[in-house]
């Protein structure tokens, strides 16, 4: 999985790979681990590349993690967001 860009702005591209086809969740933690919101995207996904679009308008600056679940199990990957 990879992330960009890093920092972010307002969005945040999520590129990823699946084995299967499989629901994919994306939720956005803060530094505590807490989850913000509820999860922002949840679909379901064809096995391949897959690549979204996360929209972080809403959202202050600051040091974030977005966690991706799917059935083989969640990532999580840490991000600056900077308006």
């Amino acid at each position: 999985m990879s992330i960009y860009p890093n920092p972010a702005d307002d969005f945040l591209n999520v590129s990823y790979s699946l084995n299967e086809s499989s629901v994919v969740t994306f939720e956005i933690l803060d530094l505590l681990g807490s989850t913000i919101g509820s999860p922002i995207i949840s679909t379901k996904q064809q096995a391949g590349e897959n690549v979204e679009n996360v929209d972080l308008s809403d959202l202050p600056n600051g040091t974030y993690f977005l966690r991706i679940k799917t059935v083989d199990g969640s990532i999580v990957k840490k991000f600056i967001l900077a308006k």
